[in-house]
């Protein structure tokens, strides 16, 4: 009989994922405005002008990297530690997090011209790169609020961050690409961040009492000290990043470059999934009791969360030029490939790659976060120069994943020098199998339409067919039994709608788990 996750666990587990959802609801939202406001931008500036795009939000990119100093992880961190505490935490946190982004906002405005020549190769874009100094600024803010919100326990508010800034995002960067190409969908990025910033402050003042301009010395090296760490991985993570931008605005058009990046972007649909679990892991995680308590809340967050981001690693796998070709239209056709080898970074998922840098940082150990990037880091430099140059923009993809799955490695052994740290290799094996049978039936299918309706419908029916396939063959198999399902069950009552839209694949689950287990006694 399989092992049912004990009280503390399970309400540890219903906890994250009452967070988590919360957070997935609105990143839900702002995908589906995200994603209706990409294929009509991309559509509108095509693969040349996504490829400009993508490479002038580089530079902003890396220089918001550079001013972050690791405060919004800290900022969930500390408030949800110590909640009586939270006004001198947060308040400092914000008031050296503002100093810093507006020295960095200050300098990329001045050195837009060289930053322009030496990091995309493109001179002629500095303009476009001047431009983005009050999105530099803003968004560390907009950033920040909303882990302060989280932090404190406001995941309503923190729920409005992300759509409100995505919609605005998307309405600004379309109207204003619409009469000026390029330069109008980046600024409607700056004024997005700006208005939404606002905003989220005056929520995060009205949410919280007794913050001030005061800057308490004492918190706020008890807070670099947990981010500073963080920030060096923050800012390798940017810099391997720029060194990408940096290899491919040499050896690649900007039409490839679009290609690429829309691909890329792609990436998002099954984040939502993820990324939420993994900030909402780190609260969790932060409260832990014990080493033993942390594992088994680490061991329950791979087997639940990998019994949907694997499925939808493999289908998004499978049918990745009906996706291309939904969300982007035909003229990105080189994007499918691409996105068939990006998108296998969620298959470390089964190894718990969405819940280790959370786990990590909980025990207060964000140096070994750092140094786990470090090894990525050095294997990634002479990958991606190499395959960059034999094997093209296939061969950047590929770099990309080698290095996620070297610091997922690096950080797994870490992690087990700290915790009584134990996988379920065979189970997550028998996961991936079964995601991957599911998805023979699809190969059946044949799409012929080029239209954008005739390949949504063709997508939604290989979807449903792919649920449908996985759900059978994950009860046959005995992926999911009867304790799985009941703590589905009891988790999918924290979901709100989210939970009713699970309800008939539970019952679905449920009736083939019954009528197997009567054929199997007969």
């Amino acid at each position: 009989m399989k092992a049912t996750p004990n009280s503390e666990t399970s309400e540890a587990l219903v906890e994250a994922t009452a967070t988590a959802i919360t957070l997935a609801w609105s990143s839900f939202i702002s995908l589906v405005v995200a994603g209706v406001g990409s294929l009509v931008i991309a559509r509108v500036l095509g693969p040349e002008g996504y490829g400009i795009y993508s490479l002038v939000l580089t530079v902003p990119s890396f220089l918001i990297a550079v001013s972050d100093l690791g405060l919004t992880t800290a900022l969930i961190r500390y408030p949800s530690k110590y909640p009586g505490n939270v006004g001198p935490y947060i308040s400092s946190g914000l008031v050296l997090l503002t100093s810093s982004a507006s020295v960095v906002s200050v300098a990329g405005f001045i050195l837009s011209e060289p930053l322009a020549r030496y990091i995309i190769n493109r001179p002629e874009y500095s303009g476009l790169i001047a431009l983005t100094a009050p999105y530099i600024l803003t968004y560390p803010l907009l950033s920040a609020s909303r882990s302060s919100l989280i932090g404190v326990g406001s995941r309503g508010r923190a729920a409005l961050v992300e759509p409100l800034y995505n919609t605005l995002r998307v309405a600004l960067s379309l109207t204003l690409a619409l009469a000026y190409y390029v330069r109008g969908a980046v600024l409607g990025f700056v004024l997005a961040s700006t208005i939404s910033s606002a905003i989220s402050l005056a929520m995060l003042v009205t949410s919280v009492r007794g913050l001030n301009l005061r800057v308490s010395k004492e918190v706020l090296l008890d807070m670099l000290k947990f981010s500073l760490p963080l920030y060096a991985t923050s800012v390798l993570a940017s810099l391997l990043s720029t060194y990408t931008t940096v290899v491919m605005s040499r050896a690649f058009s900007d039409p490839e470059i679009g290609n690429y990046r829309a691909a890329a972007n792609l990436l998002s649909v099954i984040s939502v999934a993820i990324v939420p679990f993994s900030t909402a892991f780190l609260r969790v995680f932060s409260g832990a009791r014990s080493g033993i308590e942390l594992a088994e809340v680490f061991k329950d967050s791979i087997r639940y969360v990998s019994l949907f981001s694997v499925p939808l690693t493999v289908f998004s796998f499978t049918c990745s030029v009906d996706i291309v070709r939904v969300i982007y239209g035909r003229r990105y056709v080189e994007a499918p490939e691409y996105f068939r080898v990006l998108v296998l970074i969620y298959a470390l998922t089964l190894v718990g790659s969405h819940a280790l840098g959370p786990a990590l940082n909980a025990l207060g150990e964000t140096r070994y976060v750092l140094a786990s990037n470090v090894v990525g880091a050095l294997v990634y430099l002479p990958t991606l120069y190499l395959l960059a140059h034999k094997v093209g923009l296939v061969g950047v993809a590929v770099a990309y994943v080698v290095l996620q799955a070297v610091t997922t490695v690096a950080q797994l052994y870490l992690l087990s020098r700290k915790i009584p740290l134990r996988l379920e290799l065979g189970k997550q094996i028998k996961l991936l199998a079964v995601s991957a049978i599911a998805s023979l039936p699809l190969l059946l299918v044949v799409t012929t339409g080029t239209e954008f309706l005739e390949s949504l419908a063709s997508l939604l029916v290989k979807f449903l067919i792919y649920v449908a396939a996985y759900l059978s063959a994950a009860a046959a198999l005995d992926v999911v039994g009867v304790s799985e399902l009941r703590v589905l069950k009891t988790l999918a009552t924290e979901l709100g709608v989210f939970g009713k839209l699970l309800s008939p694949m539970l019952w679905y689950l449920n009736t083939l788990i019954r009528l197997l287990a009567k054929f199997r006694r007969s």
